[in-house]
């Protein structure tokens, strides 16, 4: 399957939290359904409701172009509200508004990228939230997070200078 994250965020197969899905093993289309199917049910679980902090940390969502990023994203981060969780969407693609329209967002947050190029050089501009560690979403500036039906949404941006 090439890169994988786990759905569930274990380190390996029937290590520490994994809930032996074979997502990270699936080669076929067939397998990878059943794996779905597995992790579905999963969320769905009372042990996973009650664990919510431990259950999900991160999923990542890739393709090619025009393969259903943005749908599937929007659906994912939609269903896991209606269950009680408190999704974030970052956009990583610059070149596409289509997952802030798929969740509803109306107005696009700043890019963070905005951010990180205004730190240290506006003297009027309170960025000492991007040197936080840990940074929490709460402190964030509302500027660069959007929220519809409970979906939170950020952007990176465009990187313009590395350096």
């Amino acid at each position: 399957m090439g890169d994988f994250h786990c759905p569930v965020g274990a380190p390996m197969i029937t290590g520490e939290g994994c809930i032996n899905c074979k997502m990270c093993l699936a080669v076929t289309k067939e397998e990878m359904v059943a794996a779905t199917k597995i992790v579905g049910e999963y969320i769905r679980s009372e042990s996973a409701l009650r664990h919510r902090e431990k259950a999900i940390k991160k999923i990542s969502v890739c393709g090619k172009g025009s393969a259903g990023k943005s749908t599937v994203t929007a659906l994912l981060a939609l269903s896991l509200c209606r269950l009680g969780y408190k999704p974030l969407v970052i956009d990583t693609d610059d070149s596409n508004e289509g997952t802030a329209c798929k969740l509803g967002i109306e107005e696009q947050p700043l890019p963070l990228m905005d951010a990180s190029s205004r730190f240290g050089m506006d003297p009027h501009a309170d960025m000492s939230w991007l040197s936080k560690d840990p940074l929490y979403i709460e402190e964030i500036p509302a500027a660069y997070v959007a929220e519809a039906d409970g979906v939170r949404f950020m952007r990176i941006g465009k990187i313009e200078n590395p350096f």
